[in-house]
């Protein structure tokens, strides 16, 4: 239970980075798993949809979803927020009255998207120069710049789930659970698998 809390600053990232997100985040992500291999992603130059995938919703873990992930085009963290704020203005079904909230969010995930889409873009243009320090604190400003964002989404999304019904609040809290809990396994299967 109390891993499944701290999960949830990491949860709101992913979704809204997508949600992902890690350094995939253009999603709600961010666990460390989804974390390296993000980085890993970043410093080849890219930003990887499986990536930020690495705390899927438990409907996208068929194997005909692994396969088009996997084959699928690298995309940007902001092209990965857009997906995930469709899905979730989808799932979430909102209203033509909480749009106005609900725009408030989206454009802070895709704000926060772009933003660290731009951060790994350099990362990515000057690893090859990096020495080990260079890299470890390139790593850290992007870590401190993921907490701001998540600082600046948590505001937005609080707006936004006060305006929701009862029923939206409940599908909005299995759907955080349920990413939270997925990084938690993947955490542990990643730790086992050591």
């Amino acid at each position: 239970m109390k891993a499944s809390l701290l999960a949830r600053p990491a949860t709101l990232l992913l979704f809204a980075a997508t949600l992902a997100g890690a350094p995939g985040f253009a999603a709600f992500a961010a666990t460390p798993a989804a974390n390296d291999q993000a980085t890993a992603a970043a410093t080849n130059g890219m930003t990887s949809a499986h990536a930020s995938n690495s705390t899927p919703d438990t409907a996208a873990t068929t194997p005909a979803n692994q396969a088009a992930t996997a084959n699928a085009q690298p995309q940007t963290l902001e092209q990965m927020a857009a997906q995930r704020i469709a899905d979730l203005h989808e799932r979430l079904n909102i209203t033509t009255k909480e749009e106005p909230a609900w725009n408030k969010f989206a454009r802070v995930m895709r704000v926060n998207a772009r933003q660290l889409d731009h951060a790994y873009q350099q990362r990515a243009q000057q690893f090859d120069s990096m020495n080990a320090v260079e890299d470890m604190k390139s790593y850290a400003k992007i870590e401190q710049m993921r907490a701001r964002d998540v600082e600046k989404l948590v505001p937005a999304f609080q707006s936004l789930y006060a305006s929701l019904s009862p029923e939206q609040k409940q599908t909005a809290d299995n759907l955080f659970r349920n990413r939270a809990e997925a990084a938690q396994q993947q955490r542990q299967a990643a730790t086992a698998n050591k």
